[in-house]
């Protein structure tokens, strides 16, 4: 069994409970698990990593994260506020073209599409992270790259019953109904965790995955629910993520998304909510303040908080301190790219703080914990989130010593609002190093980088294809400057 040692580094221990910084601390690993924390000395070791002057950090937790090569960063600036202000919507399919969500790629493609993510994941600082639905389209291959990477990743096939589609005469938004190809799909998911639950040491875990609330017959939410449940996995769905899905839920039923799921029974601490922004009291729902945080945390459910890729399209969460008042246990999703953890966490704070006139709302302890324990709790796993004998190692290395940082006294602080993902130099997942000096230690880096534009070239070019109103390729994807001949 491998004994490594990082030595010398101001740790972020479990203490007492919660979080604490033990300057000049020894962390020692014995093969896939944290045996000591302290400042005696650890003795001979097989791998020594020098911490000296460095923060100790327990490996983040990304709650909600859609793996592949994507564009939605493109829909930046666009939109049509017709369409509560959804830059996906804006630049949608008809049923007709719905056939073309995407390019053909390759087989070498298709696997740099999902190990570009889980490398980026893992150079942020991101030990652990949930695919919400096996976004390469195959979420076998997607399982073999977890292993190949040294990742810890949470993986279930995505289902759902209809899709979101725009008229391709008025461009209205509708629902295109598919019934049986969504139970088909359930299926397929609850086959991929029967198979493939544990694999790779373990670093690999099933999960169920109904895709959106809106998407889906009460039925099926019900059976997906009793499958997580009987194989003991975690469920997850996109829920209050958007305008019109809260406003259809209450044209359909005369309930909010979150009432809904509460009348379903299915607000579990085994589910975590996808973003959770549209509750009752909402600006954006034009609805007075409800019950349905009451009914999160009286469920015990968990919200995966996605700041970023909300904030583009000018929404932001009313509040995260709300949510954390009312007993919600809040983790964060980065969603697409970028998918990275600090900004999540820092743009969290700002936007809260903004939200409620409050300097003192989202405080950094609590934005860290979303980030660590808080996710391994969601998770349902003891062993994770946090550094302390018989925890699982998964741990980064940060270098704060940078200009952009300048002086440390408080490292969290230094880490949440001063940072860059750049600054993580070292990660170890189940006691291996699996980024060193920044960079992947089997994955080469400048390959993936190449391909990923590759594969991206494709996407913006079949964007024209599936779009509802036949639109050229330049006339839904604006520059932000003229390119010149």
């Amino acid at each position: 069994m491998t004994k490594t040692v990082i030595r010398g580094g101001d740790i972020v221990v479990w203490h007492d409970g919660g979080h604490a910084i033990m300057p000049g601390g020894n962390v020692v690993i014995e093969g896939d698990t944290i045996v000591s924390v302290s400042r005696d000395d650890p003795g001979q070791a097989d791998v020594t990593i020098d911490a000296i002057g460095k923060l100790v950090s327990p490996g983040f937790i990304n709650c909600h994260v859609h793996a592949g090569i994507d564009t939605q960063v493109l829909m930046t600036d666009k939109g049509a506020h017709g369409y509560y202000n959804s830059g996906m919507v804006f630049a949608g399919a008809s049923a007709e073209t719905m056939g073309s969500r995407g390019p053909t790629l390759s087989g070498e493609e298709r696997r740099v599409a999902g190990l570009y993510p889980i490398i980026e994941l893992l150079k942020s600082g991101v030990t652990t992270f949930f695919d919400i639905g096996g976004s390469i389209g195959d979420v076998d291959v997607f399982g073999e790259l977890v292993g190949e990477s040294g990742v810890r990743a949470y993986v279930g096939h995505g289902f759902e019953q209809a899709t979101w589609v725009l008229d391709a005469e008025t461009g209205a938004f509708r629902y295109h109904q598919h019934r049986e190809s969504g139970i088909e799909g359930f299926k397929r998911g609850v086959r991929f965790v029967e198979e493939h639950d544990g694999d790779h040491n373990g670093r690999l875990r099933g999960a169920i995955v109904p895709a959106k609330l809106d998407n889906l017959t009460p039925e099926l939410l019900k059976e997906a629910q009793a499958a997580a449940e009987s194989l003991d996995v975690p469920i997850t769905i996109h829920a209050a993520q958007a305008g019109y899905e809260f406003h259809e839920m209450i044209r359909r039923v005369a309930r909010t998304p979150i009432q809904f799921l509460a009348d379903l029974e299915l607000l579990t601490p085994r589910l975590i909510l996808g973003h959770c922004i549209y509750v009752a009291g909402h600006r954006l729902t034009a609805m007075p303040p409800g019950d349905d945080l009451r009914l999160i945390a009286q469920g015990g459910s968990s919200v995966a908080h996605s700041a970023v890729v909300f904030a583009r399209r000018g929404i932001a969460m009313e509040s995260f301190q709300r949510y954390l008042d009312a007993g919600v246990r809040m983790t964060f999703g980065s969603d697409t790219l970028p998918r990275d953890m600090l900004q999540e966490m820092r743009l969290a704070s700002y936007l809260c703080k903004v939200v409620d006139s409050d300097w003192s709302a989202a405080h950094t302890r609590d934005l860290f914990n979303a980030a660590t324990v808080k996710g391994a709790e969601a998770l349902g796993r003891g062993d994770l989130g946090k550094i302390a004998p018989g925890a699982k190692a998964d741990i980064f290395v940060a270098d704060l010593r940078k200009f952009h940082i300048g002086p440390v006294i408080d490292p969290i602080l230094a880490l949440v609002h001063e940072a860059n993902a750049s600054d993580i130099d070292t990660v170890l997942v189940d006691g291996k190093v699996v980024i060193e000096g920044g960079q992947h230690t089997s994955i080469d880096h400048d390959w993936l980088l190449t391909t990923a534009e590759e594969i991206g070239r494709k996407q913006r070019a079949s964007i024209a294809a599936r779009d509802w109103k036949g639109r050229a390729e330049d006339e839904i994807i604006l520059q932000t400057f003229p390119i010149l001949a």
